[in-house]
């Protein structure tokens, strides 16, 4: 299930990050908007994007719990990244938003998501370190090579 982050999420948020092996920050300072996916009541995936006034914004944080890093046996993706960062683009469109950033940590598991954004439609620059796209032009195109989640 993918919900809306709350602030009671922190504490398994902030072990979340840990699990990856990603920095942990205090988001609870962070101007943001955060999904979780919750299997079991316990939230394994998470993403977090920094709002500003404009168009853009920054994906700030993304990770799934390396024991729900499931293979669709077809396409090969992350279903839970996919589909997270999927229902994070289209809450950003309904709120106006029309350009996502990020950086990618290779570090720290940025080879893998490279496969979740590569697959809704990201470009890279900077080799691999640098994500962005435009936000109804990558929901378009999932949707028409992907469909939507049920």
């Amino acid at each position: 299930m993918i919900r809306r982050y709350e602030e009671r999420d922190y504490e398994a948020v902030v072990y979340l990050l840990e699990v990856c092996g990603l920095p942990a920050c205090d988001i609870r300072e962070l101007e943001g908007y955060g999904l979780i996916w919750e299997e079991q009541g316990q939230p394994v995936g998470f993403v977090w994007a920094l709002i500003n006034e404009g168009a853009s914004v920054y994906i700030d944080h993304f990770c799934v719990h390396p024991d729900f890093r499931r293979k669709d046996p077809e396409t090969g993706r992350s279903e839970i990244g996919f589909w997270l960062m999927f229902a994070m683009l289209t809450n950003l469109k309904a709120m106006g938003k029309t350009r996502i950033t990020g950086d990618l940590q290779k570090d720290f598991g940025g080879r893998a998501f490279m496969a979740i954004y590569g697959s809704v439609g990201m470009k890279f620059q900077q080799p691999e370190a640098f994500i962005y796209g435009n936000i109804g032009e990558i929901i378009k195109n999932v949707e028409s090579q992907h469909g939507t989640r049920e």
